[in-house]
């Protein structure tokens, strides 16, 4: 049953929680029968086809029937609630992992009212803290949702995380494993497999994940594997085609010994084309010596946002193919916020990507409006940044700047201004 909130039986919600059902999906639940509420397909980690419910352990079910029977007498006028109530009920189905929130306007979202506004989007953008697990167990959910719910159209997951250079290694695994070159459209969800059969279909997805990493050299040391798992297990699942765009660290290396070097004209003709003004390099600038504690010595900054700036011309690349694929890029927030990072860089699909920040904060993570949670100092940021932000519950404890040793102060030894060093606060550097 859907509840509004002023019901006096909306503290059932709670019992849901209770009983583990999933709290990103929205379940109307009877004694006798389950419907569920209208979206398509809204949490494919559960393995469900759209209009089915899971399947509850007869105890569960029981004492929900039990509890159901006692609060239905009184309430059928409540099923079937207006659109208005619906909206606002949602605002309380927040996921126990994270909460979302409109950036701009400062509302929380429910994830359902998430969905509405990104499932259109023809790219979408998906931040990260690197090594928050979290943030990527949450974004696994997402891709998924996104890339099925227009099956009829191919899609790409753009990664960070795998270096451009291997790209073509990579599409060549992919192809090999489709049996044919050109093959991207997603597959549509299975029915989920039990017992032997689910594991060996695990297993089957795991070695698919496994090889096409190594098409594409994945650096598992330096990524803090498995960490990012569930999102290349999603993007495995959804079939939607993985493109590897991360300008590397061995590039910058070597823009770094010859600066004067030639940069690949595809990714100079982004670069040269973007959105780009005093007030964005300003904003870039500011958030690498954040970004390095403050240890950057000034003489280095000009190099090192050039490689930045390279970063994200070569992530925004494959994003520009929106006429023929619908995409998703998988970055660092750095690389995904509006006032310095790729959409800047898209051209005309810069108003049609949505930017989903993913931050973390200490304590609770759940408030009616942001500027409660985070201030108004944090909340104005996160406003010219990303169009939603989720939080997550800050979980490793220290300050990541405490042993970071200030970098010489003097100008930077010439050619040596393009690599950055280690940024304790986005793991790993890269």
């Amino acid at each position: 049953m859907i509840l509004s909130p002023g019901h006096p039986h909306a503290a059932l919600r709670n019992l849901v929680d209770i009983l583990d059902i999933d709290q990103n999906t929205r379940l109307a639940w009877g004694p006798i029968r389950c419907e569920r509420a209208p979206l398509p397909n809204p949490d494919s980690r559960l393995g469900l086809p759209g209009g089915r419910c899971p399947k509850m352990p007869t105890e569960r079910r029981e004492l929900l029937a039990a509890l159901g029977m006692l609060a239905l007498l009184p309430a059928c006028a409540y099923i079937g609630a207006d659109a208005a109530g619906l909206a606002a009920a949602e605002d309380f189905a927040v996921g126990s992992e994270g909460t979302y929130y409109d950036a701009r306007s400062g509302d929380r979202l429910g994830r359902r009212r998430l969905l509405k506004r990104i499932l259109p989007a023809p790219i979408i953008l998906l931040g990260e803290v690197h090594d928050s697990a979290v943030h990527h167990r949450i974004r696994a959910g997402l891709l998924l949702d996104w890339v099925r719910s227009r099956p009829e159209r191919p899609a790409a997951v753009v990664f960070e995380h795998l270096d451009r250079e291997y790209d073509d290694a990579l599409r060549l695994a992919q192809k090999r494993r489709k049996g044919s070159a050109g093959s991207a459209k997603p597959a549509k969800p299975a029915k989920p497999a039990a017992g032997a059969d689910s594991a060996a279909a695990a297993e089957a997805g795991g070695a698919a994940v496994r090889e096409l990493l190594d098409a594409a050299t994945f650096d598992r040391q330096a990524w803090g594997w498995p960490a990012h798992r569930p999102l290349f297990e999603a993007a495995q699942a959804s079939g939607a085609t993985w493109i590897a765009a991360n300008f590397s660290r061995a590039s910058a290396r070597r823009l770094s010994r010859d600066p004067a070097a030639e940069v690949d004209p595809a990714l100079q003709a982004v670069l040269d084309s973007a959105r780009w003004s005093e007030q964005a390099q300003r904003a870039l600038s500011q958030a690498l010596l954040q970004g390095h504690c403050g240890a950057l010595p000034a003489a280095a900054v000009a190099g090192i946002s050039r490689i930045q700036r390279l970063r994200d011309a070569g992530l925004a690349l494959p994003l520009l193919d929106a006429s023929e694929r619908r995409s998703v890029l998988l970055a660092g927030n750095g690389h995904v916020r509006r006032d310095h990072g790729v959409p800047l860089y898209l051209g005309a699909y810069e108003n049609e990507a949505q930017v989903i920040g993913f931050e973390e904060v200490p304590g609770k993570t759940s408030a009616r409006m942001l500027v409660d949670l985070v201030g108004a100092g944090r909340a104005q940021e996160f406003a010219g940044a990303y169009d939603f932000v989720c939080l997550t519950t800050m979980l490793r404890t220290g300050d990541p700047c405490a042993n970071l040793k200030p970098l010489p102060a003097g100008p930077a030894p010439a050619g040596a201004g393009g690599v950055s060093p280690a940024a304790p606060t986005q793991i790993p550097s890269r």
